[in-house]
This record gives C-alpha cells, sequence and structure tokens, in this order.
C-alpha cells in the first residue's frame, strides 16, 4: 500500500511541474495581450503628458501676447504706506503723484451713557437710518443682550451694536455706522429715537440759526464774471455762460466750525438756439401812435452788407467752477466737474480749513454751458434730524485730500474718480505730503518670461525622450529629480517612429 501514488496529491512522476509547465504555455498568449494593454495604457498615459506640456506653452505663449500682456502691469508704491495706498491697471499713466491726506472718510459711533446691566428694553418698532439706507423691526420686548443680538443680525454691513462693560452692573451700548461720508448720518425714529433719548445716545440740538439761501440781491461779481445774468429760484440756480457769482456765507453759519455746507453742481451743454445767432440781428423800428393815426419809422440804417455774419466767440470750456474764499481773500479751488455733465455734491467742512471761510465763488467760464446750482444746505457735524450725540466716538465726515492744490472731499476712503485708472486707499492722515508711483512691473514681466521658457524647454526635453532613443538626452537634463528620471528612462524612444511629434518639435523650434 506504500507504493500507492494519486495524480494531483503526490508528486512521485513530478506531474505537478507537468501541470504548472503545461499552464503556463497556455497563459502565453494572455501575458502577451497583458503586456500588449499595459503599453498602450503607458503610451496613453504620454500622450496625456505631452498634450498637457503642449497646452502648458500655448498659455503661457498667450499670456505674452494676449491683451493682459504683463509688459504693460502696472506696481505702485507710495512714500507712506500707513497713510495712502494706491492700486493701479494697466492704463494708468507711469509717473509721480504728489497727494496729502488732510483727513480719512468717518462715521458716526455714538456711546450711551450707563446702562443698568438687567434692563428692559420695551415692546415697539425701532427704526434706525443712515444717509439713505434704513433698518426697521419689531421687537417683541426683552433684555439688552437679546435686543442688540437681534439688531445685528438686521443690520448687516449697514449697522453695527456692541454693549461694553463698564461696571459690573453696567454697560454701555455703542452704535456705529459702517457707511462713512457726510451724507450718512446715523439717525433714530419711532422707538428707537426714545430709547436713544433714555439711554443718552443723543439729545435735543439747542436752537442754532442755520439758514443759507441764495439770492438775487445777496450775490455780487466776481471779478471779470457779471452775477446781472444769474437767475435764483426758491430751490435753484442758473448760472448762464460767462457769469458767475460771489456770496457770502452768514455770520451765525461760518463762526461754527461744526457746521458743513453741502450743495450739487451740474454742467450742461446749450443747443445752437440758445447760445446765439450766427448773424446781427436788429430790433424792429417800431412806430408813433396819435390818436387814430400811426407813423411807422424808416428801417434801421447800418450801413452794414445784407447777409454778413460775424465770427462766432473761440469756444472756451473750465470745469473749474466753484471756489471758496478765505478772510484773508485766497481763494481754494474744489474739486473739478466732471466732462460728461454728471452731477457733482460738495460738502465743505468748515473745519477742515485753518482759516475763516468767508464766501463761495460759483463761475462759469464756459461759452456753451450753462450751470445748475442747488441752493446750499448747512448741517451740523454733531447734529441729524434735530438731534445731536452727546457722546461722540467719531461723527460722519468725508475723505478730504490735496491733489496738485486743489482740495477735493469724497464720502469714502476707496477713491477712484481722481487719477484716472488709479485706486486710492486712505488709512489715515498724512504728517508730510505723500508720494505715489507708478512704474512698470518688471517683476511680473519677468517671471511670465521665465515660465514661458521654463514650459517650452520642459516641453521639447519631452519629445526628444518620446522620439529618440539616446540615455544622452536624459542626462542633460539636469532639472529632473531622481524619480523623473526613471519614469523618463521607461519612456525614452517610445515614440520613435511617430512622425507627428516630430513635426510638433520642429514647428516650435522655428517659431521660436
Amino acid at each position: 500500500m506504500s507504493d500507492l501514488t494519486i495524480p494531483g496529491i503526490s508528486n512521485k512522476y513530478k506531474t505537478n511541474e507537468l501541470v504548472e509547465a503545461l499552464v503556463e504555455e497556455a497563459r502565453i498568449p494572455l501575458n502577451r495581450e497583458k503586456k500588449r494593454l499595459d503599453d498602450y495604457k503607458a503610451q496613453e498615459d504620454t500622450w496625456r503628458l505631452v498634450k498637457s506640456d503642449m497646452n502648458k506653452v500655448q498659455e503661457s505663449a498667450k499670456n505674452l501676447y494676449s491683451f493682459e500682456n504683463p509688459f504693460n502691469s502696472r506696481k505702485t508704491s507710495s512714500s507712506d504706506e500707513n497713510a495712502i495706498r494706491a492700486e493701479a491697471d494697466r492704463n494708468a499713466d507711469m509717473g509721480t503723484y504728489k497727494i496729502d491726506v488732510v483727513n480719512i472718510a468717518t462715521a458716526d459711533r455714538f456711546l450711551s451713557g450707563e446702562i443698568n446691566s438687567d434692563t428692559e428694553v420695551g415692546k415697539g418698532k425701532y427704526t434706525f437710518s443712515i444717509g439713505d439706507k434704513k433698518i426697521s423691526f419689531n421687537w417683541k420686548g426683552g433684555d439688552l443682550d437679546s435686543f442688540v443680538a437681534s439688531l445685528n443680525r438686521r443690520a448687516t454691513g449697514i449697522l453695527k451694536a456692541r454693549l461694553i462693560g463698564i461696571t459690573k452692573g453696567s454697560k454701555s451700548l455703542l452704535i456705529e455706522s459702517l457707511i462713512p461720508g457726510s451724507q450718512n448720518r446715523l439717525a433714530f425714529a419711532d422707538d428707537a429715537l426714545d430709547f436713544a433719548l433714555d439711554t443718552n445716545i443723543i439729545q435735543t440740538v439747542k436752537d442754532n440759526d442755520t439758514a443759507f439761501s441764495v439770492h438775487k440781491n445777496t450775490i455780487k461779481n466776481t471779478k471779470n464774471l457779471f452775477s446781472s445774468a444769474v437767475s435764483v429760484f426758491a430751490d435753484s440756480i442758473e448760472i448762464p455762460p460767462q457769469s458767475g457769482f460771489e456770496v457770502t456765507i452768514p455770520t451765525t453759519i461760518k463762526t461754527n466750525n461744526q457746521n458743513t455746507i453741502e450743495l450739487s453742481l451740474t454742467l450742461e451743454s446749450l443747443d445752437q438756439d440758445e447760445i446765439g445767432a450766427s448773424e446781427p440781428i436788429l430790433p424792429p423800428a417800431g412806430r408813433v401812435t396819435f390818436e387814430d393815426i400811426s407813423v411807422e419809422h424808416d428801417a434801421i440804417i447800418t450801413g452794414l452788407p445784407k447777409g454778413m455774419t460775424y465770427e462766432p466767440p473761440p469756444v472756451i470750456e473750465d470745469y473749474s467752477s466753484i471756489f471758496i474764499k478765505t478772510n484773508d481773500l485766497i481763494e481754494i479751488p474744489l474739486a473739478k466737474l466732471p466732462r460728461d455733465g454728471k452731477t457733482t455734491n460738495y460738502s465743505i467742512n468748515l473745519s477742515d480749513y485753518e482759516a475763516t471761510i468767508d464766501s463761495i465763488i460759483i463761475k462759469n467760464n464756459n461759452t456753451a454751458k450753462k450751470l445748475l446750482m442747488t441752493q446750499p444746505q448747512v448741517y451740523d457735524a454733531n447734529a441729524a434730524a434735530g438731534y445731536e450725540a452727546i457722546n461722540a466716538v467719531s461723527t460722519a465726515a468725508n475723505a478730504k485730500i490735496v491733489y496738485e492744490g486743489i482740495t477735493m472731499t469724497r464720502p469714502t476712503n476707496e477713491i477712484d474718480d481722481i487719477i484716472p485708472s488709479i485706486v486710492l486707499h486712505l488709512e489715515e492722515p498724512t504728517e508730510r505730503t505723500a508720494t505715489i508711483k507708478i512704474e512698470p512691473d518688471i517683476e511680473t514681466a519677468k517671471n511670465a518670461l521665465i515660465e514661458f521658457v521654463g514650459n517650452y524647454n520642459k516641453l521639447i526635453g519631452q519629445l526628444n525622450i518620446l522620439t529618440q532613443n539616446e540615455p544622452e538626452i536624459i542626462q542633460e537634463l539636469d532639472y529632473l529629480t531622481d524619480e523623473e528620471i526613471d519614469s523618463a528612462k521607461e519612456r525614452l524612444g517610445m515614440f520613435q517612429s511617430e512622425t507627428s511629434l516630430r513635426n510638433s518639435k520642429q514647428r516650435l523650434q522655428n517659431i521660436i
């Protein structure tokens, strides 16, 4: 029984080796197809890699020649980065710009008196407004913390409130506007007004005469421009071409440096029939009537040839239209009017000027444009809608800068309409004149060139590896990592017979 053998269990006659050899022989076609499949996958991955490298060369080349090419990029710098910064687009003129930041735009920030920590805010309708934006909501009543949280949820981006601990049992409420500018005053209405008065956030303004209306009998000529043609209406003033006026600011207004005078100017082009006729027009000779007898006068004899025309005066365009004059007779120009005829709002903060402002001067030197002006409005910087803050941390005010000797105001600290294609970012007043430099962005251009050269060389190296079977090609590429070298060796000469890659490489080299 010991000589009993069972094929597949015992291996007395080496049947296992025989079976394994037969299976291996049967597996040869399968292994051959598997290797071919692996080769195809490797070729597919390589084609994908070549396509990616070609796309990178194409994109980096487009970046050099497109309308956004880096050679027109601008770089900005400021001599006082803490006070003023700038951003310039590719259309900005290169050069230096001298700017003084007198003050930045600020928003209203009002602090209440001490409020007991367990104070309940009564039920009601609470309305807050900042300029033309309004937040209004119905409050069902509750503690101070819940009221502040509810207000903040509804006033995101417009207004913010927070509580400050004063003592263990008392707090103070800080309500601040998030929108700067003198026209964006924080005001209270409905039950919010009673709440603000009760918590000593605001108080009623004392009587103050701030009326300032321009009348025909209060204006006077200004240098070579006459005021006789100026038309004054209840809410507006029309200044025809080649005319102007000066109006004195009332003493009750100019002696309070917290006052702000606001007005708007619009420059409108005249139609041809408003400008005047192209030839002399004589008035009719008229007649004399006595009882039933009328005698016609003879026509006026001028000696002028018929059909005579006159040369119209040269066209004058002047966009410097508003000035303020101090009590020492210095005229300070304000921002010029835009050429597109849009209305420009002016805010004259008396506190911005060291000398007392005596009068406002309006000039229209243009020959074919009329100037429209609104009646001035006066606001106390510490008051809004008849109320003033008791503890004002800051009050709404416009940013004020001096550029090219001209004082300009804006309601925001992001100013993009003074220097074309340049945005100014105001951070704080400057101690001395800041210098903004606009220069070519050489670094960006250099990096774009380096990126293109790198992508091009990488693609050419890749094509050389794939179309040639020379190991020296890999050794020349000293920027490859060890892993990349091993991968390159596997792809060496993979597409040696592929003419499309050879042609692509030749075309690229010819283009370069």
